[in-house]
């Protein structure tokens, strides 16, 4: 059995400047302090109203330690 763990989070962007002043900082927090997470990637569509995230996660314990990890990130 594969432990890995994945998912795709679509949404609507109701705040386009915080899209840009937070989530390349995010994703490269992520890939810096997270050996767990396999991938951690967005992007956006063709008029930037929309937003897609893809995740994957090495095992159960690298998506908890994600969510601890994105505690520092106020929504």
């Amino acid at each position: 059995m594969n432990d890995v763990i994945h998912w795709v989070y679509e949404g609507t962007i109701v705040n386009r400047r915080l899209v840009d002043e937070k989530l390349e900082e995010i994703v490269a927090h992520v890939k810096a302090n997270e050996p767990g997470a396999l991938a951690y990637e967005y992007c956006l569509n063709e008029d930037e109203s929309k937003i897609t995230i893809y995740e994957r996660y090495k095992d159960n314990q690298a998506v908890l330690a994600h969510g601890d990890n994105m505690q520092m990130f106020p929504r």
